[in-house]
């Protein structure tokens, strides 16, 4: 089993005045914020953040964002705090979902990883980092200017003025165009997508994959069912039940099994509108 814990509130974020972040101070701070820190909930970038505070114009408006340029070359810093969950005997992963794009994270003052990539999730097991059960944690996360990244970057001669630096950067591309009206660029920083804590057991099922596969007459189905478990071993009870509710098909698998067929006689079946009732077996 895993629980996941969604860190949506309690978030503050600021502009850091230098690319030397003092990690010790900047977690102090978070339990007596100054006024530089902002509220958030998140998922939030910096822009949303801003625009929620009446900082600045709506940069989807007109040419606002030509004036809130400034956004992407400064860093910035997002604060959380949060309890530490009771353990369940198994991993404790922090689930970084999006993350545009240069950032280091850190918990508890404890570096916990570097990302620079924001087209991937990240999964990071922080249970040696947290507080005990029940007590407060303070997570950090840093974000440095993607354009002063950028502008370290030294192309091979042929690349100069054909391809854009923009482009040795996993991050969107269309942050450093002007189809906003925004010049030289419109680059966006921050979370974009869910944090969230997953707890797990000893033992959990890491995935699910269903390959379903219907005869020519309709009369029958055979589910192909792919499960993939982690941590110790441990026996699956796996149950079917057909759009009433009603259990038509139960089975037991070993973790190690991987594969589960069911067969499924006369099966009810999934019509689109206007063709018939979609019918939904769990």
């Amino acid at each position: 089993m895993r629980t996941v814990h969604a860190l949506t509130a309690g978030w503050l974020i600021r502009q850091l005045e230098s690319a030397n972040v003092d990690v010790a101070a900047l977690t102090r701070e978070v339990d007596l914020p100054q006024d530089a820190w902002l509220p958030a909930r998140m998922p939030a970038q910096v822009h949303d953040v801003l625009l929620q505070h009446g900082l600045i114009a709506d940069p989807h408006v007109g040419r606002n964002a030509a004036e809130c340029a400034w956004v992407g070359e400064r860093d910035w810093a997002y604060a959380c705090k949060f309890t530490s969950p009771s353990p369940a005997g198994g991993p404790v992963w922090l689930g970084l979902d999006g993350l545009d794009t240069i950032a280091s994270a850190y918990l508890n003052g404890s570096v916990i990883g570097s990302f620079d990539n924001m087209f991937r999730q990240y999964r990071v097991d922080v249970r040696d980092c947290l507080a005990p059960p029940g007590e407060d944690n303070v997570l950090l996360i840093v974000f440095s200017s993607p354009l002063r990244y950028l502008e370290a970057i030294e192309p091979p001669p042929d690349h100069v003025g054909r391809i854009g630096n923009h482009t040795y950067l996993r991050k969107a591309a269309d942050d450093f165009n002007t189809y906003l009206g925004a010049r030289p660029h419109f680059v966006k920083v921050g979370i974009y997508r869910d944090v969230v804590l997953d707890v797990a057991d000893r033992a959990w099922i890491e995935s699910v994959r269903v390959r379903s596969e219907l005869s020519a007459d309709h009369a029958r189905a055979t589910l192909h069912v792919e499960i993939e478990t982690g941590g110790a071993p441990a026996s699956l009870v796996w149950r079917l039940a057909d759009p009433s509710g009603a259990e038509v098909a139960r089975g037991t698998a070993g973790s190690s099994e991987g594969v589960v067929t069911i067969e499924l006689d006369r099966p009810r079946l999934w019509w689109p509108r206007t063709h018939g009732a979609p019918e939904l077996y769990t």
